[in-house]
């Protein structure tokens, strides 16, 4: 959850309360890429970017 929170900027309580209610959903939790490993929210310049998908969007 790390990614949304830190994109969000919320805080510790609110990151609590996105999780709870995240896994409280009926169905499957979905984590993007890098949650699972607590990444934060990276900002790439365009300039930087290599990925052609991520270039093209």
């Amino acid at each position: 959850m790390i990614r949304h929170t830190t994109r969000w900027n919320l805080t510790e309580d609110a990151q609590k309360a996105y999780l709870m209610l995240l896994l409280l959903l009926r169905g499957s939790v979905c984590l993007y890429q890098g949650e699972e490993l607590a990444l934060p929210e990276a900002d790439v310049a365009f300039e930087d970017l290599q990925d052609p998908y991520g270039i093209e969007f």
